[in-house]
Protein backbone atom coordinates (compact mmCIF):
# COMPACT_ATOMS: atom_id res chain seq x y z
CA UNK A 1 0.00 0.00 0.00
CA UNK A 2 1.05 3.57 -0.86
CA UNK A 3 2.23 5.71 1.67
CA UNK A 4 -0.14 8.99 1.50
CA UNK A 5 2.10 11.42 3.08
CA UNK A 6 5.36 9.90 0.60
CA UNK A 7 3.15 10.27 -2.38
CA UNK A 8 1.35 14.02 -0.99
CA UNK A 9 5.20 14.89 -0.48
CA UNK A 10 6.60 14.07 -3.87
CA UNK A 11 3.24 15.15 -5.57
CA UNK A 12 4.10 18.72 -4.07
CA UNK A 13 7.74 18.34 -5.43
CA UNK A 14 7.23 17.51 -8.55
CA UNK A 15 3.66 19.02 -9.70
CA UNK A 16 3.05 21.69 -6.58
CA UNK A 17 0.29 23.48 -8.38
CA UNK A 18 -1.89 20.05 -8.23
CA UNK A 19 -0.74 19.70 -4.81
CA UNK A 20 -2.03 23.09 -3.91
CA UNK A 21 -5.43 22.25 -5.73
CA UNK A 22 -5.72 18.96 -3.39
CA UNK A 23 -4.88 21.12 -0.07
CA UNK A 24 -7.33 23.62 -0.68
CA UNK A 25 -10.12 21.31 -1.96
CA UNK A 26 -10.02 19.40 1.82
CA UNK A 27 -11.73 22.88 3.27
CA UNK A 28 -9.71 21.95 6.67
CA UNK A 29 -11.62 24.13 9.45
CA UNK A 30 -9.79 26.69 11.45
CA UNK A 31 -9.51 24.04 14.54
CA UNK A 32 -7.80 21.48 12.13
CA UNK A 33 -5.36 24.24 11.41
CA UNK A 34 -4.28 25.27 14.27
CA UNK A 35 -4.00 21.69 15.59
CA UNK A 36 -2.05 21.38 12.32
CA UNK A 37 0.45 24.61 13.29
CA UNK A 38 1.23 23.83 16.71
CA UNK A 39 2.40 20.30 15.17
CA UNK A 40 4.67 21.44 12.11
CA UNK A 41 6.07 23.90 14.64
CA UNK A 42 6.75 21.33 17.44
CA UNK A 43 8.22 19.12 14.42
CA UNK A 44 10.42 21.99 13.39
CA UNK A 45 11.65 22.40 17.02
CA UNK A 46 12.40 19.03 17.82
CA UNK A 47 14.44 19.02 13.95
CA UNK A 48 16.23 22.34 14.99
CA UNK A 49 17.41 20.71 18.19
CA UNK A 50 18.46 17.66 16.42
CA UNK A 51 21.80 19.86 15.19
CA UNK A 52 22.36 21.16 18.68
CA UNK A 53 24.39 19.75 21.18
CA UNK A 54 23.10 21.29 24.37
CA UNK A 55 18.89 22.10 25.19
CA UNK A 56 19.27 25.44 23.09
CA UNK A 57 19.09 26.59 19.17
CA UNK A 58 21.52 29.23 17.75
CA UNK A 59 20.50 31.47 15.18
CA UNK A 60 23.74 32.65 13.14
CA UNK A 61 23.73 36.26 13.08
CA UNK A 62 26.73 36.17 10.76
CA UNK A 63 30.34 37.66 11.69
CA UNK A 64 28.73 39.15 14.96
CA UNK A 65 27.41 36.40 16.54
CA UNK A 66 24.58 34.22 17.21
CA UNK A 67 21.23 34.11 19.03
CA UNK A 68 20.56 31.50 21.22
CA UNK A 69 17.26 30.79 22.10
CA UNK A 70 15.35 28.06 24.64
CA UNK A 71 13.21 25.45 22.55
CA UNK A 72 9.70 27.23 24.12
CA UNK A 73 11.53 30.95 22.59
CA UNK A 74 12.20 28.94 19.14
CA UNK A 75 9.10 27.32 18.85
CA UNK A 76 7.18 30.69 19.54
CA UNK A 77 9.02 31.98 17.13
CA UNK A 78 8.68 29.77 14.77
CA UNK A 79 4.70 29.69 15.26
CA UNK A 80 4.43 33.44 14.98
CA UNK A 81 6.50 33.50 11.93
CA UNK A 82 4.35 30.90 10.20
CA UNK A 83 1.69 32.75 11.11
CA UNK A 84 2.65 36.13 10.33
CA UNK A 85 3.70 34.55 6.39
CA UNK A 86 0.58 33.45 6.10
CA UNK A 87 -1.19 36.34 7.18
CA UNK A 88 1.66 38.63 4.70
CA UNK A 89 0.52 36.28 1.73
CA UNK A 90 -3.35 36.79 2.33
CA UNK A 91 -3.52 40.49 2.70
CA UNK A 92 -0.66 41.27 -0.17
CA UNK A 93 -2.16 38.65 -2.93
CA UNK A 94 -5.94 39.96 -2.28
CA UNK A 95 -3.94 43.75 -2.66
CA UNK A 96 -2.51 42.37 -5.71
CA UNK A 97 -6.14 40.87 -7.39
CA UNK A 98 -6.03 37.52 -5.61
CA UNK A 99 -8.89 35.82 -4.38
CA UNK A 100 -7.27 33.85 -1.25
CA UNK A 101 -8.12 33.39 2.32
CA UNK A 102 -6.32 33.45 5.38
CA UNK A 103 -7.65 29.83 6.07
CA UNK A 104 -6.37 28.46 2.94
CA UNK A 105 -3.29 30.33 3.02
CA UNK A 106 -2.52 29.30 6.49
CA UNK A 107 -2.98 25.68 5.13
CA UNK A 108 -0.53 25.56 2.17
CA UNK A 109 2.14 27.51 4.54
CA UNK A 110 1.60 24.79 7.24
CA UNK A 111 2.31 22.32 4.37
CA UNK A 112 5.75 24.25 3.17
CA UNK A 113 6.99 23.97 6.41
CA UNK A 114 6.38 20.37 6.11
CA UNK A 115 7.99 19.85 3.02
CA UNK A 116 11.02 22.46 4.80
CA UNK A 117 11.64 19.81 7.23
CA UNK A 118 11.69 17.19 4.88
CA UNK A 119 14.69 18.97 3.04
CA UNK A 120 15.91 20.42 6.77
CA UNK A 121 16.46 16.38 7.17
CA UNK A 122 17.68 15.63 3.69
CA UNK A 123 20.06 18.21 5.02
CA UNK A 124 21.19 16.69 7.92
CA UNK A 125 22.05 13.56 6.04
CA UNK A 126 23.82 14.95 3.37
CA UNK A 127 25.87 16.83 6.00
CA UNK A 128 27.15 13.75 7.41
CA UNK A 129 27.97 12.49 4.10
CA UNK A 130 30.36 15.89 3.24
CA UNK A 131 30.25 19.56 3.69
CA UNK A 132 29.97 20.14 -0.35
CA UNK A 133 27.00 17.32 -0.57
CA UNK A 134 25.37 19.14 2.71
CA UNK A 135 25.74 22.65 0.86
CA UNK A 136 24.21 21.42 -2.77
CA UNK A 137 21.17 19.56 -1.28
CA UNK A 138 20.85 23.03 0.97
CA UNK A 139 21.04 25.14 -2.46
CA UNK A 140 18.44 22.50 -4.27
CA UNK A 141 16.52 22.24 -1.59
CA UNK A 142 16.07 26.03 -0.91
CA UNK A 143 15.13 26.16 -4.87
CA UNK A 144 12.51 23.32 -4.43
CA UNK A 145 10.82 25.12 -1.36
CA UNK A 146 11.07 28.74 -3.46
CA UNK A 147 9.62 27.08 -6.55
CA UNK A 148 6.82 24.98 -4.41
CA UNK A 149 5.70 28.09 -2.78
CA UNK A 150 5.39 30.72 -6.08
CA UNK A 151 3.24 27.85 -7.43
CA UNK A 152 1.06 27.69 -4.29
CA UNK A 153 0.44 31.31 -4.41
CA UNK A 154 -0.68 31.53 -7.74
CA UNK A 155 -2.89 28.65 -6.60
CA UNK A 156 -4.53 30.55 -3.63
CA UNK A 157 -4.72 33.48 -5.33
CA UNK A 158 -5.65 32.37 -8.98
CA UNK A 159 -2.83 34.09 -10.64
CA UNK A 160 -3.12 32.95 -14.44
CA UNK A 161 1.01 33.39 -13.96
CA UNK A 162 3.84 32.67 -11.91
CA UNK A 163 4.77 36.72 -11.73
CA UNK A 164 2.38 38.05 -9.68
CA UNK A 165 2.77 35.27 -7.44
CA UNK A 166 6.37 35.96 -7.13
CA UNK A 167 5.94 39.63 -6.85
CA UNK A 168 3.60 38.55 -3.64
CA UNK A 169 6.11 36.56 -2.16
CA UNK A 170 8.83 39.45 -2.01
CA UNK A 171 6.26 42.22 -0.70
CA UNK A 172 5.06 39.90 2.17
CA UNK A 173 8.95 38.46 3.09
CA UNK A 174 9.36 42.46 3.25
CA UNK A 175 6.22 42.87 6.02
CA UNK A 176 7.64 39.70 7.14
CA UNK A 177 10.55 41.14 7.89
CA UNK A 178 9.47 43.83 9.93
CA UNK A 179 6.85 41.96 12.13
CA UNK A 180 9.27 39.43 12.80
CA UNK A 181 11.58 42.37 14.57
CA UNK A 182 8.64 43.30 16.51
CA UNK A 183 8.04 39.77 17.78
CA UNK A 184 11.80 39.41 18.17
CA UNK A 185 12.18 43.05 19.69
CA UNK A 186 9.28 41.49 22.44
CA UNK A 187 10.38 37.70 22.82
CA UNK A 188 14.57 38.78 22.80
CA UNK A 189 14.35 39.57 26.66
CA UNK A 190 14.52 35.53 26.92
CA UNK A 191 16.99 35.20 23.78
CA UNK A 192 21.06 35.78 24.80
CA UNK A 193 23.61 36.90 22.17
CA UNK A 194 26.75 35.36 21.62
CA UNK A 195 29.62 37.13 20.20
CA UNK A 196 32.31 35.60 17.97
CA UNK A 197 36.02 36.46 18.34
CA UNK A 198 37.42 38.61 15.81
Amino acid sequence: MANPLGAAIGLSLTDPRRAAAAILALRLPRPVLVEALILVTALGTLAALLGSAEMQIVLPLGETGALVFSPFLYALLLGSALTVTALAIDLVGRMMGGAGKFADALALVVWIEVLALVVRLAQMAAFLLSSLVGAIVSIAGLGLLLWCLINFVRVLHGFDGPGRAAAVLILSFLGIGFGLSLILALIGVGATTTTTGA
